[in-house]
């Protein structure tokens, strides 16, 4: 019965579900909405129209002007504004920066995927569906998670935590690993992998755009250490914040690193490549597998 569902669940539910929506709208608009960017854009775009005769003699009817205009947009950008633009992996890739596209089902950013809206809205409500069911299992006593009470902040159950926490990302990192190889075998990949391939240079909102199957198989990987480690509660809560910023920072196209740890240049070189970089979302998994490429260019 519905009434019977705590409360506790029905609050993790929302937390997921509204907490991506406000993060992703966040991270996008600082990033992706400069307060001086558009401007500058517009400008760029206005001073190449301005001296279109100039580029006459380059250019030709089929619309080559266009894309000179496009490119001496980005070399400028890219020249004056370095720090402006530092962020972007794919640097090349501007044609929705300076523009804020929030939620999918509340706005149209062109060339999305089939589907894009109704797809990244399944896997919304089913990844919040699946903490809340978690969080209902954890109050049943269904699974691992222990309610300790913490007394003193240099206990040894804070050592216990920060091990749990790192024994989750291990066990959720090999698996993941495993399972994303999986869905490229051929089959696999035709079937449901392709969706999520559809980007070669993410931006916020593509990380949820995977066909449901494939997600909810990920899903029971990324909630399921409590089903089978005893973990405190503040563990899998740390956990699962580290995973779902890593989330939604691996497909936010931002260059974000932490040296020898973590950089989201590595999955959207895989999103870019293919073939690489398959951990998620820290990489000793490839280098294990000898898949990782560092990517150190810019």
């Amino acid at each position: 019965m519905i009434d019977s569902i705590s409360p506790y669940s029905i609050l993790t539910f929302n937390i997921i579900f509204f907490g991506y929506i406000i993060n992703t709208s966040i991270l996008q608009y600082f990033f992706y909405t400069s307060s001086t960017l558009p401007s500058r854009l517009i400008d760029n775009d206005n001073n190449n129209d301005d001296n279109k005769d100039n580029n006459d003699s380059s250019t030709d009817m089929s619309g080559q002007t266009s894309s000179n205009i496009t490119s001496l947009t980005v070399h400028k950008i890219t020249n004056n504004d370095n720090l402006l633009m530092s962020w972007k992996i794919q640097s090349n890739k501007l044609d929705n920066v300076g523009r804020f596209y929030g939620w999918p089902i509340l706005s149209n950013k062109p060339n999305r995927g089939d589907y894009h809206r109704i797809i990244t809205f399944i896997n919304l409500i089913l990844a919040s569906f699946v903490a809340g069911f978690t969080t209902e299992c954890s109050i049943r006593k269904l699974n691992y998670i222990r309610y300790d009470k913490i007394i003193y902040i240099f206990s040894s159950l804070i050592i216990l935590i920060i091990f749990e926490i790192l024994l989750a990302i291990l066990c959720q990192s090999i698996l993941e690993y495993y399972w994303h190889r999986i869905m490229h075998f051929k089959y696999f990949y035709k079937l449901f992998h392709k969706y999520h391939h559809y980007y070669k240079s993410p931006e916020p909102w593509d990380d949820m755009y995977i066909h449901p199957i494939e997600a909810f198989g990920y899903y029971c990987i990324l909630y399921g250490p409590p089903f089978y480690l005893s973990l405190h509660y503040l563990s899998f809560i740390v956990y699962m914040i580290i995973m779902g910023i890593c989330g939604i920072l691996d497909h936010s196209g931002i260059f974000i690193c932490i040296p020898y740890i973590y950089n989201t240049k590595d999955h959207d070189k895989h999103h870019s490549k293919f073939n690489v970089n398959y951990s998620f979302p820290f990489p000793f998994m490839d280098i294990l597998h000898q898949t990782y490429d560092r990517g150190r260019e810019k």
